[in-house]
């Protein structure tokens, strides 16, 4: 993406990644309330509320004590890691929260929380996507040189 062509990789940067499916669809649940036949935008809307949810709820570092994937992995050298994780279960789309959970010593700043919802759409040829890249952001300390 050109984006993020000027944005350098980090190396050995933890990720765990937690299912949060149950609470996310509680809440969406809960945000629909019990409309059966929502318009286009009120299963947006309710996407939109439990996502918020789940990220209020762990923000500043609090983590599930549940839905654990995987241990902690590390980004690489190129600064990638990579889950594989269940699309759906039950025939229920998933949801997984993505949190940096440890950075070297250099790094002033960890990376906001990531809350996935599958299915992710390819907006340009309507399929699903099944390789999903995220772009986590952190602020490197800038050394001082007098």
């Amino acid at each position: 993406m050109e984006q993020f062509d000027h944005a350098k990789s980090l190396t050995g940067i933890g990720f765990e990644i937690y299912n949060v499916s149950a609470k996310f669809w509680q809440a969406y649940d809960e945000a629909l309330g019990t409309n059966k036949t929502p318009t286009t935008e009120e299963p947006k809307t309710a996407i939109k509320t439990a996502s918020n949810s789940i990220e209020r709820k762990y923000q500043n570092g609090q983590v599930p004590r549940t839905g654990l994937i995987d241990q902690e992995r590390n980004t690489d050298i190129n600064g990638q890691v990579s889950f594989t994780v269940p699309f759906k279960l039950n025939k229920q789309y998933q949801v997984y929260l993505f949190l940096e959970t440890s950075v070297p010593s250099n790094i002033n700043e960890k990376a906001d929380l990531m809350i996935v919802v599958l299915p992710i759409q390819n907006p340009e040829t309507n399929t699903l996507l099944t390789d999903i890249q995220l772009y986590p952001k952190n602020s490197i300390k800038e050394e001082f040189n007098k």
